[in-house]
Parts: structure tokens; sequence; C-alpha cells
């Protein structure tokens, strides 16, 4: 790099005499290089092209070296982690190439790995299968269908995530304790394993219950609930002892026993998704229904009812601007001698023209949503759920 950019080099990326990993160098970036540019009195954009003409330059060097061997074989459980990765960020940075990617994954996995009676193999290599599936191959793979269904609304992931969940029960589930082993019994000359600690990957039956809390809220089938309340069970004793080694398996029971959080939920036991977004500089919270049910609209005609009332709050205490909801659908129903306003089928609620503030848009915006959700015939209990977004950079 020559002496004045390699000390600029060591300068952003961290390289020290002593070291980062087993006393050699990572370079990493602590820091955006636009905070970086600003604290060394650089301008940002000639500041990193700058920068970027440096790791083209040690790119070409490191090419030059001989390149160590790749690890060719395909993994279910690495997929299907690598699956959830990339819809999460396709969701996140709006970006639709990233969940094309995730759905080439799992369509190969479902088309390659995965047998005609519903169960998978758990490793691909040169085209050649081996091994039974293990548990964390089904949860993992489980787990990105339905993040793909969430992000896609096809239900084509929901239903695969179904079927992989009901093969994992069929196959690993300990009946007795709740939880669920990590081979199948075919071999009894070996005892079966549980993974139960979470470590550098979260274990299997913490995915494991992830899995069966969000299959719980978006099929309305209570077995799906019921397993999942026997894996907590199965989990809390450990959990309690060693929090540290239950990271994941306590967020999802957080998210099992208060709900899920980000910019969608499903309410209802699935009858209703209701999905956050930005539109420009407004919010816009949209409700879908599933055929043959309602919510009540936000102004009532009947005092005794449950009126759809969504509330704001930010951080920081900035105005977004007034709550819009849309023109009620007006019904007569069986139980009601009057017509009653109502929402089905879809409906918008849109959150003012107040711009998001300034700044880097690390803050969130919290959604809370009251309602109702009726039938011809019944009504569920009333309902609560908190969304949250990333603030849109300004």
């Amino acid at each position: 790099l020559g002496a004045e950019d390699a000390e600029l080099f060591i300068q952003v990326f961290g390289i020290t005499e002593s070291g980062n990993f087993e006393g050699a160098n990572i370079p990493h970036l602590e820091q955006d290089l636009s905070k970086t540019a600003l604290d060394t009195n650089e301008k940002g954009t000639p500041f990193i092209t700058r920068i970027d003409g440096m790791l083209k330059k040690l790119e070409a060097a490191r090419a030059k070296r001989e390149q160590p061997h790749r690890d060719e074989k395909i993994l279910v459980s690495w997929n299907g982690m690598m699956i959830n990765g990339f819809v999460i960020a396709g969701d996140r940075l709006d970006d639709t190439a990233y969940i094309a990617a995730a759905e080439k994954a799992a369509e190969m996995i479902w088309s390659t790995m995965r047998r005609d009676d519903g169960t998978f193999w758990r490793v691909m290599f040169e085209g050649r299968m081996g091994t039974d599936g293990q548990q964390e191959d089904y949860a993992w793979y489980a787990l990105g269908m339905i993040r793909l269904y969430d992000a896609t609304g096809n239900c084509k992931w929901l239903e695969r995530a179904q079927k992989t969940a009901d093969t994992m029960v069929r196959l690993f589930l300990d009946k007795e304790a709740g939880d669920f082993y990590l081979t199948e019994g075919k071999a009894a000359l070996f005892s079966r394993l549980k993974m139960k600690h979470d470590g550098a990957t979260a274990s299997g039956n913490s995915v494991a219950l992830d899995v069966l809390s969000r299959l719980s809220r978006r099929t309305g089938k209570p077995e799906y609930e019921h397993l999942a309340e026997g894996a907590l069970a199965a989990m809390s004793g450990g959990a309690a002892a060693s929090p540290s080694g239950h990271a994941y398996g306590l967020m999802a029971a957080d998210q099992f026993l208060n709900g899920e959080s980000g910019p969608r939920a499903f309410l209802g036991k699935g009858v209703l998704k209701v999905e956050a977004g930005w539109t420009g500089d407004q919010i816009k919270v949209k409700l879908k229904l599933a055929k043959g049910w309602h919510v009540n609209a936000n102004q009532l005609l009947e005092k005794d009812l449950i009126p759809t009332v969504l509330a704001i709050s930010q951080d920081g205490g900035q105005n977004l601007g007034e709550i819009s909801y849309p023109p009620p659908i007006m019904r007569k129903l069986g139980f009601s001698d009057s017509e009653l306003a109502l929402y089905e089928g879809e409906a918008e609620i849109m959150v003012g023209q107040g711009k998001p503030p300034k700044g880097e848009g690390n803050g969130r915006v919290i959604l809370k949503l009251d309602t109702q959700i009726c039938s011809d015939e019944i009504c569920l209990g009333p309902e609560s759920v908190r969304l949250q977004l990333l603030h849109r950079k300004a």
C-alpha cells in the first residue's frame, strides 16, 4: 500500500502488534466508514473511495496465494440458517435479491434432499446423499419456510413448514419430557442424545420451540401450541440454572409467551395478519383477514363493541402525524338487528405526513394495535399486539 496508505489502513481496520485473534490480525471495522471520515477530518465520499482502492490492492495480492480448500458438503440445517438470514436481510433492506436467493435454496433442499416419505437427508456431497436428517435439520428448515411465508405471503412455504415440523415431531419428540432427541430412534445400539444448550448456533430444541410458537400463531392448530408448551416446560429448568446457555431458547420462550416483535404479527390463530411498513414518509399498517372474519371499525355504531385502535409511540417523542382509518364497511350480521361498521378482507391504516427523523435511523417506531376478531357467529377475545419499525433515514 505504501507507507502513508498503510498507516491509515492500520488505523481504520484495527491492526495492532498483539493482534485480535490468536496473535494475528483480522482487519475489521469498528464503526461505519462515514463516521471514521468525520473523526479523521476527511470528506466522506473521497475517503471511502480511497479505502476501496486499498482493499482492491490487498485483494489482488491475496489472489496470488494458494487458495485454501473449500468444504463442498451441503447440510440441511446450515442451509436453513442461511435461508433465515437471507429472508431477514431481504425483508429489512427491501431487497428482493436476498429473498430470491432464499427461495432458490429452499426449493433445492425440498426437491433434492427430501425423500418421498417426508424425511430429509442430512448431507449432500458431490451429488451423493448421506446420513439421515437430524432434528436440527428439520427445525432450521421449517423456520426458514415460516420466514419465507411471512415475507412473501405465499402459502406454499407455510405448508412446507407444517409438513417439516410434523415430520420432526413424529421422528424426534420425547413424548414424556416434551422436548426433542437429536436423532431418530432407529438405532438401539446407542442412547439417544438431546441438544439442549445454545452455543455458537442455537440448539435444535430452541429452534423447535421457535418453530412451534410461530406455527401456533399462523395456522390456528392448537396442537402446535400444546407442543410449544411441552418444549418450554422441558427447557425451563436448564434455562433457569444457566440462562447464558439458553440465549436463543429464552428469546423463543419470550416470543411464545409475550408475542413476536417486528413489523408483522398474526392474531386470532392466523385469522388476522397485521403488517407495518414505510410508504414514503408515511407508515402503513395493513390488516388482512381470512374469509368470513372481520374486525370492528375504529368508529362504532354500537357502544358495547370493541373498536380497532392504533396507537404510536416513537423514540424521542417525535410526532409522525395523525392516524387515518379506512372507511368502514356497513353490514348486518346474524347476531345484530342493526348494521355494524366493520373492516374485512384487507384494510389499511395510515399514519400522518410527518417526515422520519434525521440521523442514522437506528431508533424504533413502536405501534400498538387493539382489536377484536369476529365472524358472523362468534367473537374471539380482544387482542393487543405491538409492532416495531426502524426509523427511515431522512
